[in-house]
């Protein structure tokens, strides 16, 4: 038999836990900026744009898993929306030079959205 411990906090340990966790996911913001604004110039110029594109939905889909279990409602919402259509983008069959210039109408603007409310997470 193994002897299992178990660690219990109380509410305002818990609390102090959930602010260090915050915090960290916030000094965090300006390097995932930077990788998707390096992804975003990637896909803009045409370096590899699939690999840019599907990066940039799996940076999406991580940011849409932890804000939104932070606290941060309204850039889980975007990272969610650019997760979603970054991801079917990146799923469907062809992706023609015409249709990445369609997708990119919204699609860039829906980034722009959520880099936007990163920033301004980083500043208060």
């Amino acid at each position: 038999m193994t002897a299992m411990t178990e660690t219990r906090l109380s509410g305002s340990d818990l609390t102090q836990r959930v602010a260090q966790v915050r915090a960290g996911f916030l000094d965090t913001l300006d390097e995932r900026i930077l990788d998707l604004e390096g992804l975003k110039a990637m896909v803009i110029k045409g370096q590899k744009r699939g690999e840019a594109l599907q990066a940039i939905a799996n940076q999406a889909h991580r940011i849409r898993g932890v804000a939104g279990t932070l606290g941060f409602a309204a850039l889980g919402a975007l990272a969610g929306q650019v997760d979603d259509a970054f991801s079917a983008f990146c799923d469907a069959e062809s992706r023609s030079h015409q249709q990445l210039r369609a997708f990119w109408k919204d699609g860039g603007p829906l980034l722009e959205s959520m880099l936007d409310e990163m920033e301004r997470l980083m500043d208060q």
